[in-house]
């Protein structure tokens, strides 16, 4: 668990050469401890920048950005923690507790990668193994949270929490998504924050750091819009699960009445007494919902356009979409928009 009495000092290297122990520095701790290194701890195996920060009590930040200049495995004991990992570029071979982790996908063309992110549980201590070849090159920004931090910061959202929680007790539990283009950008910004007063630099990367977190867990969270009523049927609750999952996992279908009646072996009508119950809404109504905040999160996340964000949300009319946009979330589609660009 990362450490309530320990808070990580602030590290940064400048680009330039970088041996083990500049490793060994930042990432050896009480909840991360490197059990054996296949390199001299001082010989010059990278080339690059990294940094870490303890931004409360049980919440820290690494980045990196560095290229291999011969092999360099490694084996390190990985306490109690719930991490968020996001790889911008590059590979490497890394297992924890035999499971692979996601790294960044190569596409089509020189230099260009597809950003991978995943939030993995660890809820007991267990091995790390990381091999990274040489020529190897990887950009990454990863997040830790104990226990305790996540109890301390969100005890008072027990019943909206509890998945999360579920999740972190769970050994090895494992999201992984691509992330969305404002998280490559909040990941983009902490690789290069700005050279300010130390406190400053502080709540420069907290602010973004949350904002990673925050998109960690909706993962979790998702389907993100969930039954209101308490009073439902386990069998209803589970058709509505199946619904959700199949709205999300279909974004481009006409999705319809008919259609998710079809796909849970309802009638219509039956269906729109389900919706009503769960959600207070018809199924029609519901579904309009279900899609403008699929909307607004491409224009927060993704920097949509809004004629984009119209198509998404099912309306052929960029100015029908506005009035329905705002009816439902009280802000014009152009204000989310103007967020996204407030922090690429």
């Amino acid at each position: 668990m990362l450490s309530n009495r320990r808070i990580i000092p602030h590290h940064r290297s400048n680009l330039g050469w970088l041996s083990p122990n500049d490793l060994y520095a930042n990432y050896s701790g009480d909840d991360f401890r490197i059990i054996r290194h296949g390199s001299p701890r001082s010989e010059h195996l990278m080339r690059g920048r990294h940094g870490s920060l303890g931004i409360r009590r049980g919440l820290a930040v690494h980045y990196s950005e560095v290229e291999t200049l011969g092999d360099i495995p490694f084996e390190a004991e990985v306490g109690p923690t719930l991490c968020i990992k996001m790889f911008l570029e590059g590979t490497l071979e890394a297992t924890i507790g035999g499971e692979r982790i996601p790294t960044a996908r190569r596409l089509d063309g020189p230099d260009r990668w597809q950003p991978v992110a995943s939030l993995i549980s660890h809820a007991r201590p267990d091995r790390l193994v990381r091999q990274m070849p040489k020529g190897s090159y990887v950009r990454k920004v990863v997040i830790c949270m104990s226990a305790d931090w996540l109890d301390e910061s969100y005890f008072s959202y027990e019943a909206d929490f509890a998945p999360v929680r579920e999740f972190a007790q769970c050994h090895l539990a494992r999201k992984t998504w691509t992330p969305s283009g404002r998280a490559v950008a909040t990941a983009e910004q902490i690789l290069n924050a700005p050279e300010e007063p130390a406190f400053v630099r502080a709540l420069y990367l907290e602010s973004r750091v949350m904002g990673l977190v925050e998109e960690a867990f909706q993962q979790v969270l998702a389907p993100t819009v969930r039954p209101s009523s308490i009073r439902l049927r386990p069998q209803d609750h589970d058709r509505l699960m199946r619904i959700e999952r199949f709205f999300e996992g279909n974004p481009e279908a006409r999705v319809t009445t008919g259609t998710l009646a079809r796909e849970i072996g309802m009638s219509v009508n039956s269906l729109n007494r389900l919706f009503n119950n769960a959600y207070g809404t018809s199924v029609a109504e519901q579904i309009r919902n279900w899609k403008l905040d699929r909307a607004r999160r491409a224009l927060e996340a993704d920097g949509a356009s809004i004629s984009e964000a119209a198509f998404l949300a099912g309306y052929g009319s960029p100015a029908n979409f506005a009035t329905a946009f705002k009816r439902r979330f009280g802000f014009s589609p152009s204000s989310a928009q103007a967020g996204y660009d407030l922090i690429r």
